[in-house]
């Protein structure tokens, strides 16, 4: 027959080892976030084309093949996104990834949203990934030239503009699909 006490140490035993193994948990995450990288990415005008570049990454094979990319407004919608992944998910070589002309996605991607037309002075955000994370800002400038202006991460609006653009892709993947 079981004592009580016995009872009470095995439980404590299974607490403490539960509690453990969250925290191994927890600690391999942050460990991994760690690891990860933020690759910048900036806009300029090619050819009189908007388009992106990034002098961090452009590696030609796996793992920093361009999968996804997104250019957002500041309300968080997207403007112009395309998908990959299927294209280079067991791919050795791809690329160079960069330069990207807006509206043009890799061949073989799948476009998300077709590219919508820029508004004058409005912030936009890019993210995407090319075997870590890929970020960057602009504000599309329209004058006798156009230009881009690119924008610091860090700054209150960008940040501000990043979180509404996870809110939205959130809030529609928690969206019930409706079957009519």
């Amino acid at each position: 027959m079981t004592r009580f006490s016995d009872a009470l140490s095995s439980a404590s035993a299974h607490l403490i080892a539960g509690r453990l193994a969250g925290w191994a948990v927890v600690a391999a995450t942050a460990l991994l976030a760690a690891c990860s990288y933020v690759y910048t990415v900036e806009a300029l005008f090619i050819d009189g084309k908007l388009s992106f570049v990034s002098e961090e990454v452009n590696e030609t094979g796996s793992p920093y093949c361009l999968t996804s990319f997104k250019v957002s407004d500041a309300a968080g919608s997207a403007v112009w996104e395309f998908d990959a992944y299927d294209l280079y998910k067991s791919a050795t070589k791809c690329g160079p990834n960069f330069p990207l002309r807006y509206g043009q996605a890799p061949q073989g991607a799948v476009t998300v949203t077709p590219a919508k037309p820029l508004k004058a002075d409005e912030l936009y955000t890019i993210e995407g990934n090319a075997g870590n994370a890929l970020q960057g800002s602009f504000r599309y400038q329209v004058k006798r030239i156009t230009t881009v202006e690119n924008l610091d991460m860090k700054s209150p609006e960008v940040r501000a503009a990043q979180q509404r653009g996870w809110d939205r892709q959130r809030a529609d993947r928690d969206r019930p699909i409706s079957h009519f």
